[in-house]
């Protein structure tokens, strides 16, 4: 919703809502090269309320990622200006933290190197995230770990409760492209001023707050069921908990209401394998997407996705490739 000029709110259609996203991740993704990906589903969590932990080696940039998904918010800004210190915008260094430290009244709280954290402040934060602490004032948490695994990284430290507490694992690549890499090296690192049409889009926490009840209304369709409880049958080994999979469908529903639908659909399902990314669950994903290709299924709404767009196309490309691969073995049998 948005206000009018009498002050009320008015409900965004769904192309509406859609192309908001769009002008908001151009002017985000201006405030860093290569890292688009990580943008945008750490914007998609921190709409959703669910927490995200980023997953890259020293210097691939976690907390400018985390940094950028404030300037979304113009509650960091003030007379035109974007300024951490305007909101409430916390970021620790888990390594140097104590027993007593306390998290304060953060609207984005962002945490590097979270397994090095002692037992004590992880606790506290388990709280924060699972909402516990003060649910009238819900925090977005995100977290960087250097740790390329985040299951054998909180087993072997007892942190499988705070593990399944982030909905989505994403991992940071080093920048592969040319012109990402020196557009990057040359730029200045700071946040750029946004437009007419770029400030009209910037979102306010009370603004996601008043979306949850439309995003909780969201459907699941019979498709997006199947291919969850699949994933969830493979899972024996790679644990996820019932209360993560809450987190993980209430993701992809908020994916299907930014792109101004009521219903989930298999490519926001696509969106698990940041979930649990496991060779199983890109496997079930390509085999319903060939189908859903082969068979006419396909919506004309995949095409508009912003968030779940690349990675769908990654496990249909892929899925195809396959069967044109089976398909030639098979005629070179006869």
């Amino acid at each position: 919703m948005e206000n009018n000029k009498s002050g009320e709110q008015k409900t965004l259609s769904g192309t509406e809502m859609h192309s908001r996203i769009r002008t908001l991740l151009a002017y985000l993704n201006r405030n860093l090269s290569g890292k688009e990906e990580a943008l945008r589903l750490s914007l998609l969590s921190a709409v959703s309320g669910e927490s995200i932990i980023l997953l890259g080696r020293p210097g691939r940039d976690k907390s400018l990622v985390s940094r950028c998904v404030a300037s979304a918010f113009r509650d960091f800004y003030k007379d035109g200006v974007f300024k951490l210190e305007h909101g409430g915008y916390v970021e620790y260094f888990m390594n140097g933290t104590e027993d007593g430290t306390e998290f304060g009244k953060a609207k984005i709280l962002f945490l590097d190197d979270i397994w090095s954290g002692n037992a004590a402040v992880l606790n506290k934060l388990l709280k924060i995230i699972n909402k516990e602490d003060d649910p009238a004032k819900p925090a977005f948490v995100m977290a960087g770990s250097s740790e390329a695994d985040p299951y054998k990284a909180a087993e072997e430290r007892r942190f499988e409760a705070l593990r399944e507490s982030f909905a989505l694992h994403v991992g940071i690549k080093p920048i592969s492209n040319d012109d990402d890499f020196f557009e990057f090296v040359n730029s200045t690192g700071k946040v750029p001023q946004p437009d007419e049409d770029q400030k009209t889009a910037l979102l306010s926490f009370d603004e996601i707050e008043s979306w949850q009840p439309m995003i909780d209304q969201v459907r699941l369709s019979e498709e997006t069921k199947n291919v969850i409880s699949e994933i969830r049958r493979k899972c024996f080994d790679y644990y996820v908990s019932d209360s993560r999979w809450k987190k993980i469908v209430h993701v992809i529903k908020t994916c299907a209401f930014l792109n101004g639908r009521s219903e989930v659909d298999l490519m926001d399902c696509s969106l698990i394998d940041y979930a649990i990314p496991n060779r199983f669950v890109e496997e079930i994903l390509k085999r319903y997407a060939v189908d859903c290709k082969l068979d006419g299924r396909q919506h004309v709404q995949y095409k508009m996705n912003i968030f779940a767009r690349q990675k769908y196309y990654e496990i249909l490309r892929a899925s195809i490739d396959d069967t044109k691969l089976k398909l030639e073995h098979k005629d070179g049998l006869y």
